[in-house]
């Protein structure tokens, strides 16, 4: 039996303001794309049933530097994202 977990994304930008309407993608190891959303007016977006295993988190949001970061899920996860205005 694998094991999985939600992955929750808090967006913010540098002044502390919900970032609406951000592309995120969660890549796998293999660069393959398996979770795509975009981040609801509240701020957050959730993908569940992740498997456990290393992960690329992208979010694209037109204005601001893209944020990337490596991450091991192993089981629910939550962060919070601040993005720079470019």
């Amino acid at each position: 039996m694998s094991v999985v977990g939600s992955y929750q994304i808090t967006l913010e930008d540098e002044y502390s303001s919900v970032a609406v309407v951000a592309e995120v993608i969660l890549f796998d190891e293999k660069n393959k794309r398996i979770f795509h959303g975009e981040v609801t007016d509240t701020g957050t977006v959730v993908f569940n049933n992740v498997p456990a295993g290393e992960y690329t988190l992208v979010v694209v949001k037109e204005g601001y530097k893209h944020y990337k970061t490596t991450l091991t899920i192993t089981s629910d996860v939550t962060i919070d994202v601040v993005l720079e205005k470019i």
